[in-house]
């Protein structure tokens, strides 16, 4: 067999491999597996033999949660963008490979010992500390929880095998020295996974754990922004979606807009044009059709105008973030200039920066003002990328 035919299936091989991570993760591990745990504890559909759980147990669920979801975005973006990357050709794909397969393999320690750890009394201590500030004592004749099912550590497995050996098909299929796929430079990666880190990072856990620390001070922005998030944009198309969805789904159009051979430039205006769209026809469906207040949250008729009033402009900033991360991810595709990436990672960066520090400004003004504020922030952020994006 010639040498070309052998890198060739192996570089088929590699796809393959990716391409069973996602569909493990998606099909078998679901984001929503920690949280669904969680949920059922609070409403109280499943308890102990004595009709409850201490609260430090509950959160332990919680943290997981957050870890898992990390884990999965990065697997999730790695995984589906490489294997469109290497069919397409899309150049540093190896570096997006890599990140997908390696993570993989942590995934899968993880899960494995998410279950092993289920019960043992110094991790329920210690994630009763982070999340309660203090740390309750574990009881022993409490029956032991068993709410993670068994085949996630039989996935885990899968997922450190098949991890595994995706880094080494990778390496042997010399992906990132072929032309075709050979990125500018080996910070390849750092510009990929940007878009993941700002999208689930910052704007799904930093920013939620900002939000809430700076509202605590303040009680009434603290019963804005809770109705806000629970009830009046709750299960909103576009609003409350996974940001690792619109991560990924920009990132599939950009290739194949670029393998089209669309202009990069051009690209980046299509993809905001596209979102940008989508989010307006999502705020017209949304002021025709405002979820019902009076009588369903309060009787009191000033919360549900104050609901009202923030409600929208809360709606605005997300659509917002929405449209950045769409036009982030096309920017962190063209690979080809590394001192534009760098200006991109530095704007970014910048931004996560201004925008926590804003988010303090919560304790001294109204919810509104922060709002306005971080639209502020993240249309100067929208400007910036679409100014210095391929600007020599």
């Amino acid at each position: 067999m010639k040498k070309d035919d052998i890198i060739l299936i192996r570089i088929v091989s590699v796809a393959v491999l990716l391409a069973a991570l996602a569909l493990i993760i998606v099909f078998g591990v679901r984001i929503s597996l920690f949280d669904s745990i969680c949920d059922e504890i609070y409403l109280g559909n499943i308890t102990d033999s004595l009709g409850g759980f201490p609260l430090y147990s509950k959160v332990y669920y919680q943290g997981m949660g957050v870890i898992y979801k990390l884990l999965f975005s990065i697997i999730l973006y790695s995984c589906i963008i490489s294997v469109a990357g290497i069919f397409l050709r899309l150049r540093g794909v190896a570096s997006l490979a890599n990140i997908g397969s390696i993570t993989s393999v942590v995934t899968g320690v993880f899960l494995i010992l998410s279950k092993v750890f289920e019960n043992n009394a110094l991790i329920h201590i210690l994630f009763s500390f982070i999340y309660l500030g203090e740390a309750g004592s574990f009881d022993k004749n409490v029956d032991e929880m068993h709410f993670i099912p068994g085949r996630v550590v039989y996935l885990g497995v899968f997922l450190v095998i098949l991890g595994i050996l995706c880094c080494i098909m990778i390496k042997t299929s010399s992906l990132k020295k072929l032309k075709n796929y050979r990125g500018a430079s080996r910070g390849n990666w750092a510009m990929f996974i940007m878009p993941v880190v700002y999208g689930c990072v910052f704007l799904e856990i930093i920013r939620e754990v900002l939000f809430n620390i700076a509202f605590s001070f303040n009680s009434v922005s603290m019963q804005t922004y809770g109705i806000i998030i629970d009830y009046y944009l709750a299960d909103r198309f576009l609003i409350t979606t996974d940001r690792i969805i619109i991560v990924v789904l920009s990132g599939l159009i950009t290739i194949f807009l670029l393998r089209a051979g669309i202009k990069k430039k051009l690209i980046r205006h299509i993809i905001c044009f596209i979102t940008a769209f989508a989010c307006i026809i999502r705020g017209v469906v949304f002021l025709f059709n405002p979820p019902r207040l009076f009588g369903y949250i309060s009787m009191d008729e000033t919360v549900c105008d104050r609901i009202e009033s923030v409600g929208g402009t809360a709606m605005i900033l997300f659509l917002i973030d929405i449209v950045i991360l769409s036009v982030l991810t096309s920017v962190a595709f063209d690979i080809s200039r590394g001192v534009i990436n760098k200006k991109m990672l530095i704007i970014t960066s910048v931004s996560m920066i201004i925008s926590s520090l804003a988010i303090f400004l919560g304790i001294f003004i109204p919810i509104m003002a922060v709002f306005i504020i971080l639209i502020v922030i993240n249309l100067v952020l929208l400007l910036a990328l679409n100014k210095f994006a391929y600007v020599s």
